[in-house]
């Protein structure tokens, strides 16, 4: 596989344009000294002035022009996508333009009078350099050769660089407003999240309260409303467990398993308990503290927490809570 060259692309464009525009500079340079080295200073000032002057009027020339703004040009989906909300400031376009149609209006009227006013221009800058008359052929020509050098310079190093910085700055003001936004939409997600938890864990308290106060009404409509408040919240989608809404149903089927035999309903009795020690197992996997609660109420030592103590004999629930 070939390797890739480094002067490939834009930067490479512009790195061959110094090179060779540096070189001209050079030679330009390396003449007006062996015209005359003690005046070397002076030749260079004129030589950058008239190059700076010529740069200016380049870069005015090359200045590119955004698309956007432009009613013959529709952007597509693509370039809306990529490009942020906010346009480029046209105003050095617009100043361009007028100073380009300017200029060259101005200097087509002018143009008979060029020669004079490089003239005279000459003929005050010459004794600086040296002999007016041997030296003024030089400025001229330092006027005209750096001249052309900025102008030609500015208006290919604008034309290749300009276009692509500016592109390159809209593209990463896009993308850290996209990235503001991924992380704006991130924060109100898990705001969002944590808002659902918080009132997710406000109805989870709220069942258990409401789930603890029928265990203390009279049966059967108490431990009837405490289940079909356990499994009405356990049947709804998204709803949370909790080792305490275990242990309070499990009371509930305790409470339902007594009443039962009471009744002289073995064989419903017989199937409350199955659910009774299941809902054991459930709050004991939960939360392994539960075990002290669901204990008493399964000793019932305390008259009014024995919610379990018809089921003491029970093989499993005695293994699950070490009674």
């Amino acid at each position: 596989m070939a390797d890739k060259d480094p002067l490939e692309g834009t930067a490479g464009d512009v790195t061959r344009l110094c090179l060779a525009f540096g070189s001209v500079a050079l030679l330009g340079i390396l003449g007006v000294w062996l015209f005359n080295p003690s005046a070397l200073g002076a030749e260079l000032i004129v030589s950058l002035a008239a190059a700076l002057i010529g740069g200016v009027v380049g870069f005015v020339f090359a200045v590119p022009r955004s698309r956007r703004g432009q009613n013959d040009v529709q952007p597509t989906q693509k370039d809306e996508l990529h490009s942020s909300d906010y346009t480029a400031n046209t105003n050095l376009e617009q100043i361009s333009d007028w100073l380009t149609k300017i200029l060259v209006g101005a200097g087509l009227v002018e143009l008979k009078d060029l020669p004079g006013y490089l003239n005279n221009v000459a003929a005050s800058l010459a004794p600086a350099i040296g002999d007016e008359v041997s030296a003024r052929p030089v400025v001229v020509c330092l006027l005209g050769c750096f001249g052309a050098w900025g102008f030609s310079f500015a208006y290919l190093l604008t034309r290749l660089w300009l276009p692509k910085a500016l592109k390159r700055a809209e593209h990463e003001d896009a993308v850290q407003k996209l990235h503001i936004e991924s992380e704006l939409k991130r924060a109100e997600h898990e705001d969002a999240v944590q808002k659902l938890q918080i009132e997710s864990a406000v109805e989870l308290r709220d069942v258990e309260r409401k789930a603890y106060d029928h265990l203390y009404e009279a049966a059967p409509e108490g431990f009837e409303n405490a289940i079909s408040t356990i499994r009405n919240y356990l049947g709804k989608p998204g709803s949370r467990e909790s080792g305490w809404l275990w242990t309070y149903l499990a009371a509930a089927y305790g409470q339902k398993y007594s009443y039962e035999k009471q009744q002289g309903r073995d064989r419903d009795a017989l199937i409350t308990g199955g659910l009774a020690v299941d809902a054991v197992k459930k709050a004991v996997s939960l939360d392994p503290g539960s075990k002290d609660i669901l204990g008493r109420l399964l000793s019932g030592d305390d008259p009014s927490e024995n919610d379990l103590a018809d089921l003491k004999d029970n093989a499993e629930l005695k293994r699950l809570l070490g009674k």
